[in-house]
């Protein structure tokens, strides 16, 4: 499929696409409270002073099975499983911690700041160095500028069948992470509802797009780089918000591109293996 890029694109020339699949208690240890005073030295009580009844801490380990426990903050844990693509073919996928939201412009900064991540490509609907942008995605990177920053960071980026896997709410196994319902103007950032945007949306603005894990525009706002490579090129998942057609926003769609090519409706987020 074409990008249907909206606007120019100064970040590369023209853009190719892949072969499109369409696939889809704690325990409180408690010291016991021995009195060991109340010595009596006379017909006077001096006192009777407790100095054992200490009243100890919760010392027992905490829970670490519930969702989210074992995550940073700014990641949801997608509980592992197995499901087929759309060619039959089957994977089996780990548990892994997955960025809650694509990572934002004022996120990527930090690491340019630091001197490990390029700046990102400039101009027409690129958010680097816009005012009022910083809470929006990342554009303009590449898949190696991506590779670089989840390196900084910690964490690598999802492969396209963890990042599926995710995207479709694991084996509720759904066309978007919120169900099978169209998009609409209340679940995504593209161009296809009544308001379409002037380029990309503040990350996690659409909560009624969240997956069940709690994983936010996994549809639309900008594609996400992975780390599969398809030959030469890198796969990329998500759809954009200047797509009008919801196809390429379906969890199970795939696409792929030059992993050196920088466009506008281009980002992504961040994974890490538990």
């Amino acid at each position: 499929p074409m990008m249907d890029e909206v606007g120019e694109d100064t970040g590369s020339s023209t853009e190719t696409s892949s072969t499109e699949t369409s696939s889809t208690d704690t325990s409180s240890t408690e010291t016991s409270s021995t009195d060991t005073s109340s010595t009596e030295t006379s017909s006077t009580d001096t006192s009777s002073t407790d100095t054992s009844s200490t009243d100890t801490t919760d010392t027992s380990t905490t829970d670490t099975s519930t969702t989210g426990d074992s995550c940073d903050g700014d990641m949801v844990l997608i509980q592992g499983g197995s499901f087929a693509d759309l060619d039959l073919a089957n994977h089996d996928i780990a548990d892994f911690c997955l960025d809650i939201t694509e990572v934002t412009t004022a996120a990527y900064g930090l690491c340019v700041g630091m001197g490990t991540c390029a700046a990102p490509s400039t101009g027409n609907y690129y958010n680097w160095n816009v005012a009022g942008k910083d809470d929006h995605p990342v554009n303009g990177v590449s898949a190696y500028d991506a590779d670089a920053y989840c390196a900084w960071a910690g964490k690598e980026l999802p492969d396209e069948w963890a990042w599926e896997w995710a995207a479709r709410s694991r084996d509720m196994g759904w066309t978007y992470a919120w169900g099978d319902e169209a998009p609409g103007d209340t679940r995504a950032c593209w161009s296809g509802g009544m308001n379409p945007p002037n380029g990309t949306c503040e990350v996690g603005a659409f909560p009624m797009g969240a997956s069940v894990d709690g994983a936010l525009d996994l549809a639309g706002n900008v594609w996400e780089w992975t780390s599969t490579m398809n030959g030469p090129n890198r796969a990329i998942r998500g759809g954009s918000w200047n797509y009008g057609n919801a196809s390429p926003l379906a969890a199970s769609y795939r696409f792929d591109n030059d992993p050196s090519y920088r466009y506008s409706n281009f980002g992504f987020r961040c994974a890490r293996t538990r």
